[in-house]
């Protein structure tokens, strides 16, 4: 993380964590500057919990709440000039607030960038393996038997940091790795084919729940 720039000695920067955070992440947010005060809101009566985010001058992830509240946030404090969000779904809501033309050239918005990348990359794969080792009593006799990954074809909808790190684990178990996005462009290099595509449709028979349609980022 970035310092600061240079302010007189006595000023005091509020930053909010919007989201629950450890004392690991509390005490490397302090560690930035001296003139950070790290204000939790966990616990905290709903009037003060409003008056903290009014106050803030940086809101580290966005707190709970419907866009309209969101919105009122963003509009409301003026004096609040950056805001990151921790995850993507993070910003697809602070994208549904629809902040002002002054809010936004007010704020910086920042997000996670690809950071949670290896966790949800290991989470994906460990998904993979349960369904090529399911749970004894977990679907039918022929469901259940063990198959190998290796040699497996996975198509990834989307090469962004998350998906170049599936296709980089998966490589590790013999896979042979397919990948979609908008354009047909990307670098990977765990991944054996790239194509464009616009849009996706899956269809699985017998299972109405996994029907998915969705445009490929």
């Amino acid at each position: 993380m970035t310092a600061f720039a240079q302010e007189p000695q006595d000023s005091r920067m509020a930053v909010v964590l919007g989201i629950p955070a450890d004392a690991l992440l509390t005490g490397a947010i302090r560690n930035v500057d001296a003139r950070i005060e790290v204000l939790q809101m966990g616990g905290l009566d709903p009037v003060v919990r409003a008056r903290m985010l009014a106050e803030a001058e940086v809101l580290f992830g966005i707190p709970a709440g419907t866009p309209a509240q969101l919105r009122e946030l963003l509009h409301s404090n003026a004096a609040l000039r950056w805001v990151h969000a921790t995850c993507r779904q993070s910003l697809e809501r602070l994208q549904a607030a629809d902040p002002s033309e002054e809010a936004r050239e007010r704020m910086l918005v920042t997000g996670p960038g690809g950071g949670h990348a290896a966790a949800v990359a290991e989470f994906a794969m460990s998904g993979l393996l349960d369904f090529a080792r399911p749970s004894p009593g977990v679907g039918s006799a022929a469901e259940r038997a063990p198959s190998e990954l290796a040699g497996q074809t996975l198509l990834v909808v989307g090469l962004g940091a998350v998906g170049a790190e599936v296709a980089r684990l998966g490589k590790a178990f013999g896979m042979r790795f397919l990948a979609m996005t908008r354009t047909g462009n990307g670098r990977a290099p765990h991944v054996d084919e790239l194509r464009p595509a616009r849009f996706f449709g899956g269809h699985a028979p017998g299972l109405p729940r996994r029907r998915i349609g969705l445009a490929v980022q």
